[in-house]
């Protein structure tokens, strides 16, 4: 009965739809401009006409499920726009009201990607919505890390009006609502941050008006090439900008940078050279140690023996945790590793913003006598915190997963895959991370998830490299795994 239910709901709704916008022809999957609201209102009245029972339930288990169905009748091309849109924006609504940010936020990105709104005018109404919706702590928190991340793109696009006037107002009663002390933390010391980067940029506002007229100005390109690389940490914009002019010895640093070297010791030498700048001019130390730690990371992959263990200790300055302005460097120079387990169904699966690889979400079941990790997502530690990947093969329902994830400080450095045609079981050595360089010498082993390994498992990193993601194979179930390292 429930299923006939189901099916004469939806028949209902979208004889309701096609009445509603007759003639319209079915939309195609790009963006859409966003529909006249009183074609929404219409729409509307239909959506809570078909569900009315289930809007009517408060429960967050029912809500949660509302929003789900919401969102999955929503990718369906044959609505027309203003009733995936509805859908769409229902579905946020209800997900919020259980506390399920992870669909809330799915839901926006199918907004975003859907229809022809303004990002940022998205992001501000959802982080409204969530201040008048969202009650749990732990919700609370989803939320602000999200936040916290759109904070960080405006930020990448020097819009700091947008990061500190608009975002940060809606951001900050969740971080206070969240009860993490780690994400209260972690927020305050990024908008005191923020606030000094924006000084900087403030200080280089002339200097940017300059280069629009005159670019190739002695004055001007090293004031902005200083910004660039040390308030904003985007050696790859302001290195030009530094041999244009201002002090010879930076100059001929940026000039040395900018022209390339290859071979352990040369790549050593730049780093020393980077290292050694820094120590002489404190109000850009921060900003040389991180370019330091860049050359040293080039020249770690030729690295054997003893020296190996003395850029190790070079590299271990960085104080404990990651550095996420050093990884950005580093971000998309990646290798993938030989793979355990089956082969179909292969895809990428690396954080949207730059991170390091803190996990996994997974649900086992019983294969054969033995169990077996049906379904997995990967887990990230990033800039705005934690995020998680997409589910392989499936997904599952939040409450029947489990987490295998790093401590503070730590992140995954290696692990160990017992698999034949799918994945019985994984173990993790977690190391502590110093940069973007993971420490073997300070780690701890997770137990096995899934099954206990066999004589067939394989393992994968452990020599102090980052891993940043994961290269999954899934068919019917979660069949094998690469990893992808920073070369």
């Amino acid at each position: 009965m429930h299923c006939l239910a189901q099916f004469a709901a939806a028949f209902i709704l979208l004889a309701l739809l096609a009445l509603i916008a007759q003639g319209e022809e079915p939309a195609v999957p790009v963006r859409q401009p966003l529909p006249a609201a009183a074609e929404l209102n219409k729409v509307e009245a239909a959506v809570q006409d078909v569900y009315k029972a289930d809007f009517a339930k408060r429960d967050d288990a029912s809500r949660a499920a509302l929003a789900r169905t919401l969102l999955r009748e929503s990718a369906d091309q044959n609505n027309n726009a203003a009733t995936r849109y509805v859908l769409m924006r229902d579905a946020s609504d209800a997900a919020l009201a259980a506390n399920d940010v992870a669909t809330a936020l799915a839901a926006l990105d199918a907004m975003a990607a859907g229809f022809a709104e303004k990002l940022s005018d998205l992001r501000l109404s959802f982080l409204g919505n969530a201040a008048r919706r969202v009650t749990d702590p732990r919700g609370a928190a989803a939320v602000a890390e999200a936040g916290l991340r759109w904070m960080n793109e405006a930020i990448a696009a020097d819009d700091y009006e947008q990061a500190m006037t608009k975002l940060a107002p809606l951001v900050e009663p969740q971080v206070s609502r969240c009860r993490d002390t780690a994400l209260q933390t972690r927020y305050h010391e990024r908008t005191k941050e923020i606030r000094g980067v924006h000084e900087e940029f403030l200080h280089a506002q002339a200097s940017l008006k300059t280069l629009q007229e005159k670019p190739d100005d002695p004055k001007a390109n090293p004031a902005v090439g200083r910004y660039f690389c040390f308030a904003k940490g985007d050696f790859k914009s302001g290195l030009p900008m530094l041999v244009k002019g201002g002090e010879p010895a930076l100059a001929s640093l940026a000039s040395r940078d900018l022209a390339g070297v290859s071979g352990f010791d040369d790549k050593q030498k730049l780093g020393d050279a980077w290292a050694d700048y820094g120590l002489k001019h404190q109000d850009v130390s921060r900003g040389c140690m991180i370019r330091s730690q860049f050359w040293y990371l080039s020249a770690m992959k030729e690295a054997k023996g003893l020296a190996r263990a003395v850029l190790m200790k070079k590299l271990s300055v960085l104080p404990p945790g990651p550095d996420f302005s050093l990884l950005k460097e580093m971000w998309g120079q990646t290798e993938t590793s030989e793979r355990s387990g089956g082969v179909n169904g292969p895809s990428d699966d690396l954080p949207q913003t730059p991170g390091l690889l803190a996990g996994f979400e997974y649900i086992t079941s019983p294969w054969e006598g033995r169990n077996k990790i049906g379904s997995i997502r990967p887990v990230f530690v990033t800039e705005a915190g934690r995020s998680v990947g997409h589910y392989h093969p499936w997904a599952f329902p939040e409450a029947k997963a489990q987490v295998i994830e790093a401590k503070p400080g730590y992140a995954v450095g290696a692990i160990s895959v017992d698999a034949g045609d799918r994945v019985f079981g994984i173990r993790i050595r977690f190391m502590r991370v110093h940069g973007v360089v993971l420490d073997p010498d300070d780690s701890y082993d997770s137990p096995w998830i899934g099954s206990q390994g066999t004589a067939k498992a394989r393992d994968f990193g452990g020599d102090g490299r980052a891993l940043v993601g994961a290269h999954i194979f899934a068919g019917g179930d979660f069949e094998g795994i690469a990893i992808i390292q920073l070369k």
